[in-house]
């Protein structure tokens, strides 16, 4: 192996044994990509650079979002932000035509990489998919989800006790089940005493907000506590929060945050050693948390809602 510095990544290079080789292949074919839309991404950074790139909607949201001094109002402006951006209202006509321009690459991309997972299976190649199928979830615009069920067929086929096998199939239950009207991921997990309590049998007969989230997720953590004033509100009528803690280095934290904060309802403690997979089915191994909101008989009514979404929605539903 020859390893460059962080700054110098792509010229590392890495000889001997077939494994190594395909590694290599998939390198050239990331450089590949990478380069292909370079000259579109130097594009849009100029049009940042020259402040061409949002329209005046957003620009005013930012220049509000730089006076304010807490941390939830500036998640919420950045929320708002996020949103017309992906709706294309916050962009400029000359920031749409490069956007449309950079994911028409991507597709094209994206497909070539799946020719070559699809007829050359390999354990390199089954990384490439599993970061396929990570990706469809935030852009399912540009990947096929059917067509990365089939292949992932034909990889679980081969490799069966594979890890990567167990997680891909636990990510695709995920993109199946978690949105609206899909089934929760059931677990059971202990709370701070060590008490047992399920995910089931603590939702049975309710509306149940699942709230997972990690020490270090500021939005996560600010989101539990604006949640605090729409459970008093409706705690008395079939509504219940079911907290998770997962994703963190020391118990300490967790406690330090309860101790602070004093959620009205139980948090129970996803310990790294009970293996609950929770994250990899619900899609956040990589994430901070995740909110979701199921309905009376079980299925998901809403994700990733806000205090105010959670709100609205028990006013009409219960």
């Amino acid at each position: 192996m020859t390893i460059h510095p962080r700054s110098e990544f792509r010229k590392n290079i890495v000889k001997g044994g077939k494994i190594n080789q395909e590694y290599a292949k998939y390198l050239d074919l990331q450089h590949r990509d990478y380069t292909a839309g370079q000259l579109i991404r130097d594009s849009i950074s100029l049009l940042h650079k020259n402040d061409l790139y949002h329209t005046q909607v957003v620009k005013d949201l930012l220049i509000k979002e730089k006076l304010l001094t807490s941390k939830g109002e500036k998640i919420e402006i950045w929320n708002q932000v996020r949103k017309l951006e992906e709706s294309g209202e916050g962009l400029t006509q000359l920031a749409k035509k490069l956007e449309l321009k950079k994911d028409s690459l991507n597709k094209f991309l994206i497909n070539e990489e799946l020719n070559i997972i699809e007829n050359e299976i390999n354990i390199i190649n089954y990384t490439s998919l599993i970061s396929d199928v990570k990706n469809s979830k935030p852009w399912p615009e540009l990947f096929d989800i059917e067509r990365l069920k089939s292949i992932q067929k034909k990889y679980a086929s081969k490799f069966k006790d594979h890890p990567y096998t167990k997680y891909s199939n636990e990510l695709l239950w995920g993109i199946n089940e978690i949105k609206k009207g899909g089934d929760f991921f059931d677990f059971t997990l202990p709370d701070m005493n060590g008490k047992l309590h399920t995910l089931s049998k603590e939702a049975d007969g309710k509306f149940a907000l699942i709230d997972i989230w990690a020490p270090l997720c500021g939005p996560c953590i600010y989101k539990s506590r604006e949640i605090k004033s729409v459970y008093e509100e409706f705690k008395n009528n079939d509504f219940t929060v079911v907290a998770v803690a997962s994703k963190y280095r020391n118990i300490s934290n967790v406690k330090r945050i309860l101790e602070c904060d004093k959620y009205p309802w139980t948090t129970l403690i996803d310990k790294p050693e009970l293996d609950s997979r929770i994250n990899e089915h619900y899609g956040i191994k990589n994430s901070g948390g995740i909110t979701i909101l199921i309905d009376k008989t079980g299925k998901i009514a809403l994700v990733n809602p806000s205090a105010n979404d959670v709100r609205e929605y028990l006013k009409v539903n219960l």
